[in-house]
């Protein structure tokens, strides 16, 4: 091998150790939940994880609004952010809260 290519082979192999070094001592970010109105119930517990690792997402569990149906999960209270159903997976990159999504009941 000559000088070149075993000083790039070496540079390669320091920067994707560092690489990884670097996402292993990332700070863990946390995937909150909020009732948004509910009438009665807890929200789920918050998911604490490292960025990039996938959280899968819960149901309501026994949250209740009188009125209303449970529509999953948005990342706005209002409902007009992203809708996150139940059942998938979310990747978390940073913390963030998601809002129970609540749509009237039919009469």
């Amino acid at each position: 091998m000559k000088r070149k290519e075993i000083i790039l082979g070496i540079t390669v192999l320091l920067l994707m150790f560092f690489t990884l070094l670097c996402v292993a001592c990332a700070e863990p970010v946390t995937l909150s939940f909020d009732a948004n109105g509910a009438t009665s119930g807890t929200a789920p517990k918050s998911i604490t994880g490292n960025p990039g690792s996938f959280a899968a997402i819960p149901d309501k569990g026994n949250l209740e609004k009188t009125g209303y149906s449970f529509d999953g999960w948005n990342s706005e209270s209002s409902g007009n952010g992203f809708d996150v159903k139940p059942g998938g997976l979310f990747e978390m990159k940073d913390n963030i809260t998601l809002y129970a999504k609540w749509i009237p009941s039919a009469q």
